[in-house]
């Protein structure tokens, strides 16, 4: 994952949303995320590990949990953007 966004607004380490500190550690370091009730809507980023940009890349992502089953993008879309979720726990997946 390369970012977050709570509310349209970037996320970085040791920002303040909503009285607490959402990323103590880059996403790549991250193994958890918790977000308040209020703080459902959010996107992640994500991009392959390759150094030349690719727009014939496919990507295949999913939020275990919520989606039924993988979404596929293209290279030119790299992002997950995820509203109104009910409280649980999720995972975010993305090949």
């Amino acid at each position: 994952m390369t970012g977050l966004d709570i509310f349209d607004k970037s996320v970085h380490v040791g920002d303040t949303i909503n009285g607490h500190v959402v990323l103590t550690r880059t996403l790549s370091e991250t193994g958890e995320i918790r977000l308040k009730y209020k703080e459902n809507v959010f996107s992640i980023e994500f991009a392959s590990l390759g150094y030349i940009p690719n727009a014939t890349n496919k990507y295949a992502y999913m939020l275990d949990g919520f989606n039924p089953g993988w979404l596929i993008t293209d290279g030119k879309i790299r992002s997950a953007t995820y509203t109104n979720l009910d409280a649980g726990d999720y995972t975010f997946k993305v090949n």
